[in-house]
């Protein structure tokens, strides 16, 4: 006996919804207030920023009043702006000489030798990451040849007679002299 086929039955098709024209706001005559910070770059609110930051004020913290832009924007206009670049570069190096001259203050007028040790390890390290070359503990030894030339480099082999490798040797002193 065959089987009869069978369909499934489908509801029928719904007639779309008439969408209702979006209506779109109508532009005030006077434009709103603008809210929040400043973001368009401005050469008085940068000179604040490189001031209070050779000052030793941190960034975070020029940031946080009400009429300076947010980090992301100054790091924008860092991105953006040359000039900027360069004078918020010189900001930090004279920083670094701020935390420099507050160390000895803050050793002489120190009550509790700890916190003054912690204020002072801070700044050390803060000028020591801001100009390398003036405050780092590190030492840069550099080897270089005769003029600041590289190296130069003779191989003796042990192929070689003793005879010869004391004439190498003999020739790359005088080549050090010369």
């Amino acid at each position: 006996m065959a089987k009869a086929k069978t369909t499934k039955r489908r509801p029928p098709k719904k007639a779309a919804r008439p969408q209702k024209p979006i209506s779109k706001p109508i532009a005030a005559a006077v434009e709103p207030r603008k809210m929040g910070r400043p973001s368009l770059y401005s050469e008085e609110i940068a000179t604040r920023i490189c001031t209070e930051i050779a000052l030793g004020k941190s960034l975070v913290k020029i940031c946080e009043t009400e009429d300076m832009p947010s980090r992301t924007t100054v790091f924008q206009w860092l991105d953006n702006n040359i000039e900027f670049q360069d004078r918020y570069a010189r900001a930090r190096m004279a920083q670094a000489d701020t935390f420099a001259d507050q160390i000895v203050d803050l050793a002489d007028a120190a009550e509790d030798a700890n916190l003054a040790r912690l204020q002072i390890d801070a700044r050390k390290w803060t000028a020591a990451k801001l100009r390398p070359s003036r405050y780092s503990e590190r030492f840069l030894n550099e080897h270089t040849g005769k003029d600041g030339a590289p190296i130069a480099v003779k191989q003796i082999t042990a192929d070689m007679t003793p005879q010869e490798a004391a004439q190498e040797y003999a020739r790359s002193l005088e080549a050090d002299d010369a």
